[in-house]
């Protein structure tokens, strides 16, 4: 063969694989196109014009009602995009004892009125995911959208569509398969692998990148989005949980954070509390939002597992849980004496079933009368010439060690 015929058939194969290229292509924005109309009541396309109109509106502050059928579509997704809207400027949607003040009154949650609801922005495909999958549990946090990629919500092997999917279906993936090949005459939305057969109780907004980066005003690289109501934990609703506990001789693991101000920290401690099976996360009024950005980012989620409370005086809290519910409270602290237990002294069953262990600031530890109402202090055993650990590391260490060590239940 000659070498001009070589050359034409290397160009008509890479010609050839180009359109198929472009088919695939068009075929596969034709399938999500079709999705979304299928889908209309709960999933948005995030379009540039409509998103240049919303944009102006907001940027305008414009509080404009609509009662026109034909601008609802509009103002609905003008509502739904509003939370991602500048995420850099915006300060944290809750992180002040007055913000909860506000419920004490008012232990049914669903009942507090629109202005009262907190809102928090979670990032990152993974961090969604978890939030899907607890979607549909009666307990779980509300979920009020996602915001994704196209890439990220159909291409393997994130597909965030199939925890959709798995979250909105009743029974397994199997079993929806088996229903189907049961019916009689299955319409081509139960064939449809990607047909949802019930609407979540989120709203799912789907745009490219530069549309998602445009509304968050930064790059967003991580393809998801999610932003949900901040659960709210009153005084009433913390103690009932303990009481609770206590009445029924079960298991009760509280992580309390005195002046814990780095959101990071926050962040891994709560993951590392969920990992251990801890209950109630505790916080001191100084300490910084659990429910920011940074910290539900670093949480991968699992603050949404956990009852967060902040309350007005750590210490007196402390006290309580020790005094009149019996439960051991450990101050984790760095020095090393006589009234300080080491971690690896304590023999297998020596921690009782119901206990609070307390960390405190990275670079100041816990303060002086959150020490003191502590009923014991507990400290890691490190080699010669180490002297701290970061508290996200301390924290894992010290929780795993209390958990091995618990009393056995009866």
């Amino acid at each position: 063969m000659s070498d001009g015929k070589k050359i034409k058939e290397i160009k008509r194969a890479k010609y050839e694989k180009k359109q198929r290229l472009v088919r695939q292509k068009e075929m596969k924005k034709s399938e999500q196109e079709s999705f979304i109309r299928k889908h209309a009541h709960f999933c948005h396309l995030l379009e540039e014009n409509a998103l240049a109109a919303i944009q102006r509106d907001l940027s305008s502050g414009s509080d404009d009602c609509c009662n026109d059928d034909a601008n609802k579509d509009h103002f609905l997704l003008r509502e739904l995009i509003e939370p991602y809207t500048d995420l850099k400027n915006k300060r944290n949607n809750y992180n002040s004892i007055k913000d909860q003040r506000d419920f004490d009154d008012n232990e049914d949650c669903n009942r507090c009125t629109k202005s009262h609801v907190k809102l928090f922005i979670a990032e990152g495909a993974e961090t969604v995911r978890v939030l899907i999958r607890q979607s549909g549990h009666s307990d779980a946090i509300k979920l009020r959208s996602i915001m994704v990629k196209p890439a990220t919500f159909w291409d393997h092997p994130v597909r965030l569509l199939d925890d959709v999917i798995a979250s909105s279906t009743t029974g397994s993936a199997s079993e929806e398969r088996e229903r189907v090949n049961n019916l009689a005459h299955p319409t081509k939305e139960d064939i449809d692998p990607q047909f949802i057969p019930t609407a979540p109780p989120y709203h799912i907004l789907i745009g490219n990148e530069n549309a998602l980066s445009s509304i968050a005003g930064f790059h967003i690289a991580r393809g998801a989005l999610a932003c949900g109501e901040v659960p709210v934990c009153t005084e009433k609703m913390f103690w009932k949980q303990v009481q609770q506990a206590v009445d029924c001789n079960a298991q009760l693991r509280i992580v309390a954070m005195d002046n814990v101000c780095d959101t990071a920290n926050m962040g891994s401690i709560i993951r590392t509390s969920r990992a251990f099976d801890v209950n109630i996360i505790l916080l001191s009024d100084d300490c910084c939002d659990a429910w920011s950005r940074r910290a539900v980012r670093v949480s991968m989620g699992y603050v949404c597992q956990a009852i967060v409370f902040r309350c007005i005086c750590l210490s007196s809290t402390l006290d309580k849980l020790h005094r009149e519910f019996g439960l051991s409270t450990y101050a984790a602290v760095i020095d090393s004496g006589p009234q300080v237990m080491k971690l690896e002294n304590i023999e297998r069953g020596q921690v009782p079933r119901r206990w609070c262990c307390v960390l405190g600031n990275e670079g100041n530890g816990i303060c002086h009368d959150v020490r003191i109402a502590c009923s014991q202090c507990l400290c890691v055993g490190m080699t010669s010439g180490v002297d701290s650990l970061s508290v996200g590391v301390a924290a894992g260490i010290i929780l795993c060690g209390l958990k091995e060590r618990e009393q056995n239940s009866d």
